[in-house]
Order: C-alpha cells, then structure tokens, then sequence
C-alpha cells in the first residue's frame, strides 16, 4: 500500500471517529427537546455548528484525498476493493461504521425534526387560541360575538 492509500485509509479512520461524536451530540439534542431544555438544548446546537466546520475539514481531505489516489470518481467501496486483502478488511469495517452511524445520524436528526415540527404546531396552535375573543374586550364590555351567543344561548333555556 502507498503512502497515498495509507494517508487515507487514516483519514477514513477519523472520519468514522469523528461521526460518532456526531452521532452522540444528535442523542444529546433529541435528550434536551425531549426535556424541553433550552439550556442544554443550545449548548447542543453550539456543539453541531462547531463539529459542521470540522465535517468540512474532513470531507475536503477526503475528497483531495480519493483524487489524489485517482479514486476521484469511485465510491469508498471501489477504493476499498483496490486496497491489498490484508488492508481490505480493516477497512470494510470502517466502511461499516461510517454507513451505521450516518444512518444513525439521520434517525436521530429525523426524530429531532419531528419533535421540532409538533413543537411548532403547538405553539402555532396557542397562538390561534389565544387569538380568539374571551367574551369580553379590554374595558370589560362583551364583544359582539359574545352578545349574539348570549341572545341565542338565552332563547334555548
């Protein structure tokens, strides 16, 4: 294996690292809506916007990295198959692992999104409510809405 193969092969290694860390800052997000916790919730989003600069980082070595081997336009499996055998297998595991934890990552990221969205709902719905008349305006005379129902609920007693 060359140098090239070998640089990233390393860098895939830190990658898969590096997205379980990710991984485990969506359980701590999905934990902080689940509690309604603004604190924890954004010392959270700190953490995700902080580990988006470094996901570039990684992604632009990859990249560099796959050209560099002339594996620009392959796949990380393709890349794997042209490793030697015994190389082959250390990295079909990280493959693995970079594929379970996206895909955990996703999970995670969906169940936050969904618990975002009926939160939004929710407050969309009080404010509807909220919007509506109480039977009397602010210097405590009914409304109008107020007094035709009162007329009608007066006529059916």
């Amino acid at each position: 294996m060359n140098q090239k193969q070998t640089e990233l092969c390393g860098l895939m290694r830190e990658y898969a690292d590096f997205l379980e860390t990710v991984m485990t800052q969506e359980q701590e997000k999905l934990t902080a809506l689940l509690k309604a916790d603004p604190e924890q919730l954004e010392r959270a989003l700190a953490k995700q916007q902080a580990s988006q600069k470094q996901l570039e980082n990684l992604e632009k070595g990859r990249t560099r990295l796959m050209c560099e081997n002339e594996a620009g336009d392959k796949t990380l499996a393709e890349f794997i198959e042209t490793l030697p055998a015994e190389e082959r297998r250390g990295m079909h595991t990280v493959l693995k692992r970079l594929r379970d934890t996206a895909s955990e990552i996703r999970f995670l990221n969906a169940k936050a999104l969904g618990i975002v969205q009926m939160n939004l709902k929710s407050i969309s719905l009080e404010e509807e409510l909220a919007g509506e008349e109480t039977g009397y305006t602010q210097d405590r005379k009914h409304s109008e809405t107020e007094k035709t129902n009162a007329a009608l609920f007066s006529a059916k007693v």
